[in-house]
């Protein structure tokens, strides 16, 4: 996930030097005008004059605003749009379209469009990746995606292409994935007329959890796992540096959470925030473990 959002940085500023403007005025006049995204800003002077939430995070039981609230401008191509949640779904219905803006005009053809939500590479766990797209099928239906997460921000954002049906949920805490996967799952189910089986835990000795037992080393935080009374653990360690390179780590960290194998090499969080998401263990060619993948992101493990 870091590559990507270093791709789209880039792919912000090659915009920029094709087009010769700002990336912003580009943006504007290439997608947020031709869309009618009337409530869709880069810039924090002109978001302020609307009502906006700031994002917050959950600290010993109490809400704490999260500041500074905007990222770097060198940042923006990557996640700087402020936008409403009707422009989102204003969105996502020209991309379940054939390239037309509601107006009519051809912003992209049909071709580019489909391409888009086209297989190019493998992604995590069963998912595949288009441009810019997370792809994947449940229960037969496909399933084009993409949310986001900046400082205090959680969203989601899912094309069912086959159903002609988009929808788009912002939160503005660091905990707002846990209360997406709950409003959602029951409606999403009814929607494509499939409720996938929850997932059996796989039993493992002591001895067996060890070869995963370790220190996971990411970006903005560590991930350890050891094994604890009740089977393995896991608990992170903030590296702060988020949304700016000097934003200290938090003064404190999240407890544990228990987590268990539910495939080879597949991890489920039973507990906490994190209840119900996954990472994945991966191997190089002698079949040594070494990284773990969660939420899209590469944890090489510490030697």
């Amino acid at each position: 996930m870091v590559v990507q959002q270093l791709a789209f940085m880039l792919a912000g500023h090659v915009i920029a030097k094709i087009t010769g403007k700002t990336f912003e005025a580009a943006l504007k006049e290439l997608v947020i005008d031709p869309l009618g995204l009337r409530r869709s800003f880069i810039f924090p002077r002109d978001v302020m004059d609307h009502r906006f939430a700031t994002g917050h995070a959950a600290i010993n039981e109490q809400s704490h605003a999260l500041t500074p609230w905007a990222l770097p401008r060198s940042s923006w191509p990557a996640g700087g749009i402020a936008a409403s949640v009707m422009d989102l779904v204003r969105y996502g219905r020209f991309h379940l379209g054939d390239g037309r803006s509601a107006s009519g005009d051809q912003i992209l053809s049909r071709e580019s469009v489909a391409a888009m939500q086209t297989t190019i590479c493998k992604g995590q766990f069963d998912n595949t990746m288009g441009l810019s797209w997370w792809l994947m099928k449940v229960g037969g239906v496909k399933i084009v995606f993409h949310g986001g997460g900046t400082l205090g921000q959680i969203s989601a954002f899912n094309l069912y292409p086959e159903l002609d049906f988009a929808f788009a949920i912002f939160t503005n805490s660091t905990m707002g994935g846990a209360l997406i996967r709950e409003v959602t799952g029951e409606p999403i189910a009814q929607l494509i007329g499939y409720r996938p089986p929850a997932p059996a835990q796989i039993p493992m000795t002591v001895e067996q959890l060890g070869e995963y037992v370790g220190r996971y080393i990411g970006q903005l935080d560590d991930a350890i796992l050891y094994a604890g009374e009740g089977g393995l653990m896991m608990r992170n360690e903030s590296k702060g540096g988020f949304p700016t390179t000097t934003t200290p780590p938090p003064k404190q960290n999240p407890p544990p959470i228990r987590v268990a194998f539910i495939g080879k090499d597949l991890l489920l969080a039973l507990d906490g925030p994190a209840k119900d998401t996954r990472a994945e263990f991966l191997r190089d060619a002698t079949g040594a473990i070494i990284w773990m993948r969660v939420g899209g992101r590469l944890h090489p493990r510490e030697k």
